[in-house]
């Protein structure tokens, strides 16, 4: 490799000189990052809204890279949850978020997961499945957990259930 001499330039006005010196090699710019135009491939993403492990909301969209959007699952995850709580007298407690992205033939010890808590969350998702779609790995999916807690029962205005009912009658 030969080495280039740097070249100066020289502008000179009235009452200012400006000398600049370039002695940037070729050698030294970084190479082009070489990723894939990836906004075309689809992936699976499969929301769960959970209440002690049972599922309140169930289901699957196929989407590209910030097709989904994090903000709408959780408004209607809350109204999911907060309807079912309502007609079984529950209170609930949030739990955590969790994201697990899984490719055809990569082991379940090298999923990747992710707590998913907020939109900054789902920004990590959406980063380890591009790296995924540009390392050509097919067939991605995510799985997109919140999970809730029955912190307690509310007690109902008539505490009298049914079969004490029956037996008074």
């Amino acid at each position: 490799m030969s080495q280039r001499a740097p070249s100066v330039r020289t502008t000179t006005s009235d009452d200012l000189t400006i000398v600049s010196v370039d002695n940037a090699s070729d050698d030294d710019k970084p190479p082009p990052k070489s990723t894939a135009d990836v906004s075309h491939i689809i992936f699976v993403v499969s929301r769960y809204i959970l209440l002690n492990k049972e599922p309140v909301l169930e289901d699957s969209d196929f989407v590209t890279l910030g097709q989904f959007n994090y903000r709408e699952f959780d408004v209607l995850g809350i109204r999911k949850l907060v309807k079912y709580a309502e007609d079984h007298n529950l209170e609930t407690n949030f739990i955590s978020g969790q994201a697990v992205i899984s490719a055809k033939g990569v082991p379940i010890r090298e999923h990747i997961k992710i707590v998913v808590e907020d939109e900054n969350g789902w920004k990590k998702v959406e980063q380890g499945v591009e790296a995924w779609m540009n390392q050509k790995r097919v067939d991605i999916r995510v799985m997109l957990t919140h999970t809730y807690s029955t912190i307690k029962g509310r007690v109902s205005e008539n505490s009298d259930t049914e079969e004490d009912h029956l037996r008074k009658v």
